[in-house]
């Protein structure tokens, strides 16, 4: 076979196009030929190659196929003193191809080479001629037509979603906490999801501490429905003291409503005040007992040994990563508390879609040569050509996605008017309880409903009687043969008697050491005392309220009224001098210990996010079109058939096998336990905040 060659950039330059060479191995079947083009003849950018193959006379009428692969390659030495590398010296040689490269140097030094593989090209001058063949090939159009068509459908659905999840990110105050009991523990409960996990049934829960027992709550949330298959619910419960280290809790249900059983996969607790946190691992069925009787089960606190077990870390691993980390798969099982939203979650993956659709087609059936095999395994191969190509497709698609979904993760929330206003609320806030006359203007949870209720001296002495035995739930407080004194106490002022003993028995009510802050205490002693004696106080000063109100008209004579009005008197005054003041918690919705972390990113850099997203599902589509256009209609069907096996693979296959391999290994090797990532929560418990100093804004107006 003849052949010629010439490059042309204003000027016939035939001197400069290489040497061509016949490749030995292959010449009985196949001719081979290399052309070089040097960089100096590529630097200007109206270059024309021109190549000519002519046929020898043995070939006759026979019909040729041509095939033409281009790649780029360089040869290159190592300077050891610059520590670089240069190419100065060496040249590519004649002998060089697809599968071997020739180096020509004047030096000897260690020298190697790397080379490209170049995906099919396009002409773009050429965009009109591409897209007046719309009806020749129609394929692509349809395709890319259905992908958005899909991916409009998908937001309507995710966005209707996302409303339910910032739903289920409220923080619900259990109906049932006594408003003067101010120590906080949230409540994170997670139902399994499991077919027929969830409950309709009335849930309480007992906390079982080392300084002693809650009461009794009902978990209930007014506003929505608690206790679904898969949901995420989070109380916020308050007690009259820190219950000190969680040993227990007790779970119990009443088997009422249609759906009796319910699978508790596992409830975490945090104490607010000091920033602890315990795990009870469940993991059972809470099921259906006949004739209705509710069924109560204990939970120890998980211990260290518990919490990095194989089976713990595996679970909550694999569990994380097929609702957050994949991002395919937490399109439908979103984690309810992350702020990356399902709308955001959609649209990364359309752009990843389209990125992947576009990089697929500029490695669609490239010219076929002989590449240096590195694996082989049966009728699987793997060439040097896949890893480039491999890595050409990385580099171009993941670092900008990478950045998409790093700034949808990472980018905080807009301020809201609430946060603007809120150093106005909170005066709002202080004036109105001062203005309602409450026990005290510091303490938001003593509803000032309550005080214009009805008083009876049989309420009074109801509400004597829950002191004390809230009181008694503290092992520090306990009286022996409680129940027969408080069945011989039969009036106000015994009751008040049996209060004093209480606090008297866990320390002299005037030698309670004073603190500055709640969050300075130096033993659980004087923290057991602060929240104590402050719960004591708003409940003895609002029986004290309610004893006046009432008046002797239910008393025997006026003196037992007044001395019992007197001893009240008498008692407060000893407990406000005693009891630090509680350092203004109306207006401070989290503890001074701690200032939530916020993300790193500016709220306004989610408009950068969408203009990537944006930018790059523009740019994809129109690329892909004009592959699709190049390609032809047969090709881009046998193109479309491939790629949605790869796809499937990936998605469902691949992605879920890696998610497993990484949870095995953590497992395994790191037995890390991540801790639960908290900003959500603090963002809940500040809306909580809001609402409250919301409805005392409207109460005042």
């Amino acid at each position: 076979m003849a052949y010629d060659g010439e490059c042309l950039f204003g000027k016939h330059v035939d001197e400069m196009l290489q040497s061509i060479m016949e490749d030995t191995d292959t010449a009985k079947s196949l001719d081979s030929y290399t052309w070089i083009i040097p960089p100096e003849l590529r630097n200007d950018v109206g270059m024309l190659c021109q190549f000519h193959l002519k046929p020898g006379n043995n070939f006759g009428n026979k019909s040729l196929t041509f095939h033409i692969i281009s790649f780029s390659t360089q040869c290159a030495y190592w300077n050891e003193s610059a520590r670089a590398w240069f190419s100065d010296g060496c040249k590519v040689g004649p002998q060089t191809n697809i599968s071997q490269i020739q180096c020509l140097c004047n030096h000897l030094s260690i020298f190697g080479s790397s080379f490209f593989i170049l995906p099919a090209q396009l002409d773009l001058t050429k965009t009109a001629e591409y897209f007046s063949n719309i009806s020749e090939n129609p394929v692509i159009v349809i395709l890319l037509a259905c992908f958005y068509a899909c991916y409009l459908l998908s937001l309507i659905w995710v966005r209707r979603m996302d409303r339910i999840d910032k739903s289920k990110t409220r923080v619900t105050v259990l109906p049932d906490n006594d408003p003067c009991a101010l120590y906080r523990y949230l409540l994170t409960v997670c139902t399994g999801r499991h077919k027929g996990a969830g409950t309709t049934s009335k849930v309480f829960i007992q906390l079982t501490g080392s300084a002693g027992q809650s009461a009794t709550h009902h978990l209930s949330d007014p506003k929505k429905v608690a206790f679904r298959s898969g949901n995420i619910d989070v109380f916020l419960l308050t007690t009259p003291f820190p219950l000190g280290e969680l040993k227990s809790i007790t779970l119990r249900h009443d088997a009422s409503g249609s759906h009796k059983s319910w699978y508790v996969l596992q409830v975490t607790i945090q104490d607010l005040e000091q920033r602890q946190r315990w795990h009870f691992l469940c993991n059972t069925w809470l099921a259906e007992q006949p004739k209705g009787i509710s069924l109560s089960m204990s939970f120890p606190a998980a211990d260290k040994e518990e919490l990095t077990s194989f089976r713990n870390i595996f679970m909550s691993k694999t569990k994380k990563g097929l609702q957050d980390e994949n991002i395919w798969i937490s399109i439908i099982s979103h984690p309810t508390r992350s702020s990356f939203t399902r709308v955001q979650r959609v649209s990364c993956c359309m752009c990843l879609l389209l990125c992947t659709v576009v990089i697929n087609l500029m490695f669609w059936e490239l010219p076929q040569a002989s590449y240096p095999v590195i694996i082989s395994i049966g009728s699987f191969t793997l060439t040097w050509k896949d890893i480039m190509i491999g890595f050409e497709s990385a580099l171009m698609m993941f670092p900008v996605n990478i950045l998409i979904i790093y700034i949808f993760r990472n980018t905080n929330p807009k301020p809201t008017k609430s946060d603007q206003k809120s150093g106005r609320n909170q005066k709002n806030t202080k004036l109105f309880w001062k203005q309602k006359g409450n026990i005290n203007c510091k303490e938001p949870n003593c509803r000032p409903s309550q005080i214009t209720s009805a008083v009876s001296l049989g309420i009074i002495i109801k509400s004597m009687e829950q002191l004390v035995q809230s009181l008694s739930k503290a092992t520090r407080n306990h009286l022996p043969d409680l129940e027969k004194q408080l069945e011989a106490s039969g009036d106000v002022t015994s009751l008040l008697q049996l209060v004093k003993r209480m606090l008297q028995n866990q320390r002299e009510a005037e030698k309670i050491h004073k603190v500055s802050a709640p969050d300075k205490f130096s033993s659980e002693e004087e923290l057991h005392d602060f929240f104590c004696g402050h719960f004591t106080y708003q409940k003895l000063r609002k029986i004290s309220s309610d004893l006046q109100r009432l008046g002797p008209q239910e008393f025997p004579d006026q003196g037992q009224y007044e001395r019992a009005v007197d001893q009240f008197k008498e008692f407060l005054q000893v407990l406000e001098k005693s009891v630090p003041p509680l350092q203004s918690r109306a207006s401070s919705g989290s503890t001074p210990k701690r200032v939530p972390k916020k993300k790193p990113l500016p709220w306004w850099f989610i408009f950068v996010g969408w203009a990537l997203l944006l930018s790059m599902s523009g740019v994809s589509t129109y690329f892909t079109m004009m592959y699709g256009f190049k390609y032809g209609k047969q090709s881009s069907i046998r193109w479309i058939i491939s790629m949605a096996l790869s796809l499937f693979q990936s998605i469902f296959i691949l992605q879920p096998l890696k998610v497993v391999g990484f949870a095995i290994f953590f497992a395994l090797v790191l037995k890390k336990v991540e801790e639960e990532e908290e900003p959500e929560i603090d963002a809940a418990l500040k809306d909580l905040n809001d609402e409250t100093r919301e409805e005392a804004d409207e109460s005042i107006l």
